[in-house]
């Protein structure tokens, strides 16, 4: 989109964008709007014009294609820049279930009861691909987008209009935690340390300080002290289309906790490995950096991708421990400290290093509910047990009762 200006008189400007042509009659439309000031200035006002006229209508008004962009293109929550897989994900989320029903589309021309039909048809409707309809979770991100688009538009002054102020908001289901138990952990890291050392340090790594898998391959030699036997989480990795590998800042909220203490085995196991990498002519102190997940001696991370199927396929092979995933994990580590190790809610937001302790108290309540369905079987193992006077063996009955052998099939 062009523009142009025009002095009036001295220190008055005319600013003028170019708008899209009008659809029946062709006819060219522009938008004006007048400034005061200096010529710099004016061709910096000229330039901010012209991006806020962009993606408008031919009747003027901002299309949710439009809005949308100008969104991403500010910055994120509290003017943060946004994240690389952010800035990935959600144009492509857009794209898929926005643009080709909404795009085009005047904002403050939409009513709700159209957002609301557009939203239930995407839970209800099998896509162009044959796929099933979204889950109500992809909705609900959706009408995150929606809502997060208008509210920033209204602030800005792009919208007078905010249709996602009367649409119901879309409420996701999140899924209980279902951790591992400990000898589920216990058998998988037996398994790994007779086949994998260097598996097995990431599963203990994930199982020990709850470390998210973006955190576990960008861990580096540099990140542990051998002396205080300490490692530091402050950065992480991820892997975006078209952009490869790129370092981001680690998901650690107000209480979290960066350093870590590890214990003896974990060292120890950390060490020979990078024996394994280490030249042999220089001393461990002098051995140069590199990453600790690694098939060419630190030189390049694991994919992310790979550490998440690595543990599935290792899981596999052991009965016990089978169907436990790397996330997982970190719902055992939130398991423990509710139950076995009874942390109170923010020590556990701060181990587990989460923004808001709601999401924390969603892995206590879940280990809470696991308890009490286990606390009736407690107390009547107790009983049969003998620590009451309902013992077996004050019952004939018990002594001679024999289990119903099952039917043969004739």
């Amino acid at each position: 989109m062009s523009g142009h200006k025009e002095e009036r008189r001295p220190g008055v400007w005319t600013l003028r964008a170019e708008l899209p042509r009008d659809p029946e009659t062709g006819a060219r439309r522009q938008a004006s709007t007048t400034f005061r000031g200096g010529l710099r200035a004016a061709d910096k006002a000229l330039a901010a014009f012209v991006t806020q006229q962009a993606g408008r209508s031919p009747a003027g008004l901002i299309t949710w294609d439009g809005l949308f962009k100008r969104w991403m293109e500010s910055g994120g929550r509290n003017r943060h820049p946004r994240s690389e897989t952010t800035k990935y994900q959600e144009p492509q989320r857009w794209a898929r279930h926005v643009s080709p029903m909404l795009g085009e589309r005047e904002v403050e021309a939409t009513a709700p009861i159209d957002v609301e039909f557009f939203l239930d048809k995407l839970s209800t409707t099998l896509r162009r691909d044959g796929t099933k309809a979204l889950s109500t979770t992809s909705v609900a991100r959706v009408d995150e987008l929606l809502r997060g688009a208008t509210s920033w538009g209204t602030r800005r002054g792009l919208i007078s209009i905010n249709p996602m102020t009367r649409v119901e908001p879309v409420n996701s289901i999140v899924p209980k935690p279902k951790p591992p138990d400990t000898e589920a952990v216990v058998a998988l890291l037996k398994y790994l340390g007779e086949t994998d050392i260097r598996l097995w340090a990431a599963v203990r790594l994930a199982a020990t300080t709850a470390a998210r898998r973006s955190e576990l391959i960008a861990l580096k030699w540099s990140d542990l002290s051998w002396g205080k036997a300490t490692l530091q989480l402050e950065r992480g990795i991820v892997v975006v289309p078209g952009k490869g590998s790129i370092d981001t800042d680690t998901k650690t909220g107000e209480a979290g906790e960066g350093l870590l203490d590890l214990d003896e085995e974990l060292m120890t196991a950390l060490q020979i490995i990078r024996q394994e990498d280490g030249p042999d002519d220089l001393p461990l102190h002098k051995w140069p950096d590199g990453y600790i997940l690694s098939n060419d001696r630190g030189v390049t991370h694991w994919h992310p991708d790979t550490l998440s199927s690595r543990v599935r396929e290792a899981a596999s092979h052991v009965h016990r421990a089978k169907g436990i995933t790397l996330k997982q994990l970190r719902s055992y580590v939130a398991s423990e400290l509710a139950t076995s190790l009874n942390f109170d809610v923010a020590t556990a937001q701060a181990v587990l290093r989460h923004k808001s302790s709601s999401t924390t108290l969603r892995h206590y309540i879940a280990a809470r509910e696991r308890d009490s369905r286990q606390a009736s079987r407690t107390i009547g193992e107790a009983l049969a047990d003998g620590k009451s006077k309902s013992s077996r063996e004050n019952f004939t009955w018990m002594k001679d009762y024999k289990p119903l052998a099952p039917k043969k099939k004739s």
